[in-house]
Formats: structure tokens, sequence, C-alpha cells
């Protein structure tokens, strides 16, 4: 079980790095998704179904803005 939460826990500050990236990019919230999805599966994780969700403990969520608008994380990690 340990072990698990451990896991759980590294994806989640991989996908908060991933989101990161994607805000100082310039990327649209549907490119991060997809590309955090992708980077989660390729590390060896199953990809969640809301990535946003996930990073943030449900704070925020894919439906809170649309696929296509402008991504943007502060400087401390909090996804916006």
């Amino acid at each position: 079980m340990q072990d698990f939460l451990a896991d759980v826990q590294k994806a989640r500050r991989l996908a908060v790095i991933m989101f990161r990236t994607s805000a100082e990019e310039g990327l649209r919230v549907g490119e991060a998704i997809i590309m955090t999805r992708r980077y989660l599966e390729h590390m060896g994780y199953p990809a969640p179904d809301d990535p946003l969700a996930f990073a943030t403990n449900g704070r925020v969520t894919m439906h809170d803005a649309p696929l296509g608008s402008q991504f943007y994380c502060k400087p401390n990690g909090e996804i916006l």
C-alpha cells in the first residue's frame, strides 16, 4: 500500500511539472492535457481521465477552462 501511495504522489508531481512546463511554453489547455497524459503513460503510469483534477487534487478540472484557452500556472506551481 505504501508503494502504491508513493507512486501516486510521484505521478501527481510529474503531472504538475508537465503542466508548469506547458504554461511556460504557451500551450493551450487541451495541448497540455494531451502532453501530460502521454508523458505519464510513457513513464509507466496509467493516464488519469482528467489530468488537471489529478494534479490539483480536484481543485481544477478540465471543465473549468475551455480546452482551447491559454494555459496558466503560477510560479509556485498552482494551476489556474
